[in-house]
């Protein structure tokens, strides 16, 4: 089940709403999930934001959740599992055949979300020294 950080959600709902945004703004809420391969994408205004992430981090099934702006591609939070384990110590040195036989089956989004998580851990295990 992912963690969600009450407090980095505030503080991102607060940063957007200084930068001039409404709670009518209009974000997407991608979902990952441990069962299948495709994310799901769900359209979400900022004012509900709290309880979208909510009732998705009761679900067991999800593994990953982030609120992205697809027109900048940016994700500006992201709720993960909380011990995860490196997705690099565990995958073979061929790759992952699913996730490499999936890859071009996902949506331009859910490609773009998944080269963020992947860029974004191998930095994290450059930067621990391993």
């Amino acid at each position: 089940m992912i963690r969600i950080d009450w407090d980095e959600v505030e503080a991102t709902k607060a940063k957007l709403l200084r930068e001039g945004a409404t709670d009518a703004l209009e974000m997407v809420v991608i979902v990952l999930y441990y069962t299948k391969s495709e994310c799901d994408k769900i359209q979400i205004r900022l004012g509900q934001l709290e309880k979208s992430l909510f009732d998705l981090g009761g679900n067991e099934d999800v593994k990953g959740i982030f609120l992205y702006d697809i027109e900048v591609r940016k994700p500006y939070l992201k709720c993960e599992e909380p011990n995860r384990v490196s997705a690099l110590e565990t995958v073979p040195n061929s790759g992952h055949p699913t996730i490499l036989l999936e890859f071009n089956k996902m949506p331009p989004e859910g490609r773009d979300v998944w080269v963020e998580i992947a860029l974004s851990k191998l930095q994290h295990y450059i930067s621990q020294g391993v």
